[in-house]
């Protein structure tokens, strides 16, 4: 899984695709160079399994490079069927600005973009502009899992108060659909709304999208409560019109019940179109399986006739011994569909054959910086980065996350999504600006910092339910 992403990727930090070969990534000082030689892949898979076959031959060359403290350049260079080269600017002139510009060729179609995203504690602001050909892709490949911005693409979020979120946003999507047809572009506008009072969430949703053939609007009221610390409802509302089509409607109502802290199990009962249809799910985790199944309806503008889909969403996490980890997950592509992937990870270390050096005394920080990670239902989220000050970390299996620091002084921490070592797309929710380091002590977790992600659809956000 080759990322192939551009800082001016403001509302598509996960686009990537699939290689077979080989590569290398070389880091000196603040530059970092990424090199890979070999095919692009078709990726294919069912539960438990993902494979992929190799098609047309490519080489690729990423280069990024610390200018200065606040300006990095990159570029990102693509040679297979056709080339692809994108270079520009990153620019942070403010701690809670961040601008971008990149230029070049995708496919050998032109291409140009500039993204702004400005974020306060209470104001969030991100605009993204792409002019490019009618026939831009980053990489000719058969299975596109990713949608480009085109065009003009912005979103506002206003949070006044922690009880209150409000959002509207505008996206005009191109999607590849296969090597042989078009791509598809879409234009849609999404207006949202949350409160939070007494245990209770009410969210509305409000969706218009145009494609080429057709217009439609969809329109989404969820109600959520923790009846109890064991027990948590929800129920949704999604209708849908299109033209020359007849409206759709449909109810969802799902209970969750937490035994402990890992292990919950979900019910979730629809009805669409006069027929009933029930779904089991829940979450178990432990050291050597971890397993999650959870529904999301999602807001899809390149299916027309029902945009509102119920998707399932599947993550297994298996520890058979050692440092191996094996996982598999779903996730939803720009089309509506469900996706699996498929990773591990290991890891390994030796401390030398020499004859034993002279001892060297080493004292351990005094300060340090506790945090967790978690989604909107309290399940941790592991592989999550996150930055505190200068230095990454990155969540483990509990969502837990470490850092020790010389000084007590504040320090700033910044959630890192493009740098996630797990598939799929979050977003944030909440998390602290600054974190206060903390003396040692195994009793005092006062200043543990909590980060809350949201897992992010193509087009819109969660609605309702899980």
């Amino acid at each position: 899984m080759i990322p192939l992403q551009l800082p001016t990727d403001e509302f598509n930090p996960g686009y990537h695709f699939l290689g077979r070969g080989a590569s290398v990534t070389i880091k000196r000082g603040g530059t970092t160079v990424f090199g890979f030689a070999g095919a692009t892949s078709r990726g294919f898979g069912a539960t438990f399994f993902q494979g992929a076959r190799a098609e047309d031959a490519a080489a690729a060359l990423f280069l990024d490079r610390k200018l200065s403290p606040k300006l990095r350049f990159f570029s990102r260079n693509l040679f297979a069927v056709r080339a692809t080269s994108i270079s520009g600017l990153e620019w942070l002139p403010l701690p809670r600005l961040k601008t971008a510009f990149s230029a070049g060729i995708g496919a050998n179609q032109r291409y140009f973009g500039s993204s702004v995203d400005f974020e306060r504690r209470w104001f969030s602001f991100k605009a993204v502009y792409v002019a490019a050909g009618d026939q831009f892709r980053r990489v000719i490949i058969d299975q596109p899992v990713n949608a480009e911005n085109i065009r003009e693409n912005l979103l506002v979020s206003f949070h006044p108060t922690q009880f209150f979120d409000l959002s509207a946003g505008r996206f005009n999507l191109l999607q590849q659909v296969d090597l042989v047809h078009p791509p598809l572009r879409a234009l849609v506008d999404q207006y949202s709304a949350s409160l939070y009072a007494s245990g209770w969430k009410l969210n509305a949703n409000f969706f218009a999208s145009k494609t080429a053939t057709t217009a439609v609007t969809g329109t989404s009221f969820g109600l959520d409560r923790t009846v109890t610390r064991w027990l948590q409802a929800s129920t949704g509302v999604f209708h849908s019109n299109a033209e020359k089509s007849p409206g759709s409607t449909s109810l969802i109502a799902m209970i969750r019940e937490v035994f402990s802290a890992r292990f919950s199990l979900l019910q979730e009962i629809s009805h669409t179109a006069g027929q009933n249809s029930m779904a089991w799910g829940g979450d178990f985790l432990s050291n050597p399986l971890s397993i999650g199944v959870s529904y999301q309806t999602v807001f899809s503008p390149f299916f027309p006739g029902r945009p509102f889909r119920q998707v399932m969403l599947l993550n297994v996490s298996f520890r058979p011994g050692g440092n191996l980890q094996l996982n598999t997950s779903t996730y939803v592509s720009p089309l509506g569909t469900v996706k699996y992937a498929a990773y591990g990870t290991a890891f390994a270390y030796r401390s030398g054959d020499g004859p034993p050096a002279a001892a060297v005394a080493y004292r351990f920080p005094r300060y340090r910086i506790l945090g967790q990670v978690r989604d909107e239902s309290g399940q941790p989220v592991a592989g999550a980065a996150v930055r505190i000050e200068r230095e990454m970390v990155f969540s483990n299996s509990n969502g837990e996350f470490f850092l020790r620091r010389k000084k007590g002084r504040p320090c700033r921490i910044e959630v890192m999504l493009q740098e996630f070592l797990v598939p799929g797309r979050f977003e944030v929710v909440s998390a602290p600006v600054q974190v206060d380091p903390s003396p040692e002590n195994p009793d005092n977790f006062e200043n543990q910092a909590t980060i809350v992600l949201r897992r992010r659809t193509v087009t819109a956000p969660s609605l309702g339910g899980q």
